[in-house]
């Protein structure tokens, strides 16, 4: 098990390439802006199995951002991706803005 601390911000990441690995502590959540990303339990196994596929607009790695605990999954890019981090300060900073930002009517 790994513990990665990804710096907030845009990433892309091609086709094939394993954003982390299941076990691994992700402090960030991941926001899907073009692309498609696969959630495996046991990638590369005889057991491996699909769990979830993220297109555009979805979001993953939050359960173990929230509860401070290992992915349940590897995450791999099915075609290049590129998305938003949210480490926790840049998450808190942008959650508090958008309270705060004035209604457009």
């Amino acid at each position: 098990m790994t513990t990665n601390h990804p710096e907030a911000g845009e990433k892309i990441f091609k086709k094939g390439e394993v954003i982390y690995q299941q076990g691994d502590y992700v402090t960030a959540i991941f926001d899907v802006l073009w692309g498609q990303v696969a959630l495996y339990v046991d990638y590369h196994k005889p057991t491996q199995r699909l769990l979830n596929e993220v297109e555009a607009d979805g979001f993953f790695g939050i359960v173990g951002f929230l509860e401070s605990r290992p992915q349940n999954a590897t995450a791999v890019a099915l075609e290049e991706t590129r998305f938003v981090l949210y480490s926790p300060s840049r998450w808190k900073r942008d959650i508090i803005a958008c309270r705060y930002a004035p209604r457009i009517q």
